[in-house]
């Protein structure tokens, strides 16, 4: 057996529970929250991460916006970066993973300096990304003869789907997974 020991962080630093105003309406409490550091919402072994990190979003305004939102269960912490204009990155983190040092430093790092774990790309430079793809994309189907009408529209169905996703109206990755499951079996790639 192992024991992982980290530095102490000192009484006044502000790491404790707080009542928190969810943006649904109603109180409730961040298990650990330090102020310009993070809120931490705790749950049982095998816990739905996912319902805790909602949960926690709904206190994250009343809890100053703090720049990282930890979840964890009794196997796993979750780390979702939660800057303005970022787009977010989630690091997990086993239990077994802490004897790893680097992970334990990504651990000491929500503490201690949150602003190592801030994403470099923006949500600008996401956007633009993604309309160079398509772009690119648009010209290699008009290249291949399709009418530019056509390839818009087309386009455009790519984009919706990419929002249903996103915004889950098409449940469980479907668009992804079909796309995938598309690319494997046909000449889509050569796209």
């Amino acid at each position: 057996m192992w024991t992982i020991r980290f530095p102490p962080i000192p009484r006044a630093s502000g790491s404790r529970s707080k009542r928190a105003t969810k943006t649904s309406g109603g109180e409730g409490w961040a298990d650990v929250w330090r102020k310009g550091c993070f809120a931490w919402e705790y749950k049982g072994k095998a816990a739905n991460l996912d319902k805790a990190f909602d949960q926690l979003l709904r206190y994250s305004i009343a809890l100053e916006s703090p720049p990282l939102l930890i979840v964890s269960d009794m196997d796993r912490i979750r780390i979702h970066t939660n800057w303005t204009n970022t787009v977010q990155a989630v690091h997990e983190i086993a239990l077994d993973d802490l004897a790893d040092a680097a992970k334990r430093d990504l651990l000491r790092q929500c503490f201690t300096d949150p602003e190592a774990l801030r994403p470099t790309k923006t949500r600008q430079m996401l956007t633009e990304e993604a309309a160079k793809e398509l772009a690119a994309l648009a010209q290699r189907l008009r290249d291949r003869g399709h009418e530019p009408h056509t390839v818009a529209h087309f386009v455009n169905r790519l984009v919706f789907c990419m929002f249903a996703e996103d915004v889950k109206l098409l449940p469980n990755d479907m668009f992804t997974r079909m796309l995938e499951a598309t690319r494997a079996h046909s000449h889509f790639h050569e796209v």
